[in-house]
């Protein structure tokens, strides 16, 4: 039986040789140069994290700022080809001193904890870049509570909830029932003293009150 080699496969094999063959020249073995020493080697998210090469540094990367990236399994460390796979996480940035030697600065991403292994991406080292392993490093701790869209969203919806409630106490404690209209017996107790009280002026008026008195004795 024969066997076919996809277009994917083809790539690989192709660039798995052009590697192969930068790596036997004037660098020696890049991957060798490229150990890097993080200080500390284990962190919880958000934790501020540096680093150094051992051995020959840096030598022989042309870009001034290499990434450094995370990777969950050694799999897919090796099989990672962009450092854009969504399967990465970031992990700071490393540049070469007059020396050749890789100084590492970076912060621990926000991801679970366990053991991750830490790749370099060398942009020149063959066409369309390669990533290769540059240490481990373990991430400890939770993870930190994301904010984001939905975040944002949960905050809106709480503050209309606060808004409505506030709304409600105010009209609990406005007065209820409706005010006095005319026809109310407190108004027809007011009606009734002052009829009283203008009856009892009349019948102590001399020239009102006593008329009729006057006109039977006549």
């Amino acid at each position: 039986m024969g066997w076919r080699l996809s277009w994917t496969g083809v790539v690989r094999v192709w660039a798995s040789i052009t590697a192969l063959v930068f790596l036997a020249g004037s660098t020696g073995s890049v991957r060798a140069a490229t150990v890097v020493q993080f200080d500390p080697a284990r962190g919880s998210p958000g934790t501020p994290i540096v680093g150094s090469t051992i051995g020959a540094g840096m030598s022989g990367f042309e870009d001034a700022q290499v990434p450094i990236l995370l990777a969950p399994t050694q799999r897919i460390a090796d099989h990672a080809m962009d450092p854009s796979d969504p399967r990465l996480s970031a992990f700071g940035r490393m540049s070469a001193d007059a020396g050749d030697i890789g100084h590492f600065i970076g912060t621990v991403p926000n991801i679970e904890p366990g053991n991750y292994v830490a790749v370099a991406y060398c942009r020149e080292c063959i066409p369309g870049g390669s990533m290769f392993t540059v240490g481990e490093f373990r991430v400890e701790g939770s993870p930190l509570p994301r904010t984001g869209r939905r975040s944002s969203v949960w905050l809106l919806l709480g503050m209309l909830l606060v808004v409505l409630g506030s709304a409600a106490v105010v009209g609990n404690m406005a007065p209820r029932g409706t005010p006095a209209t005319p026809d109310s017996s407190y108004s027809r107790l007011i009606k009734a003293k002052t009829r009283e009280t203008n009856e009892a002026r009349v019948g102590d008026d001399p020239v009102v009150g006593g008329g009729d008195d006057r006109m039977q004795r006549q």
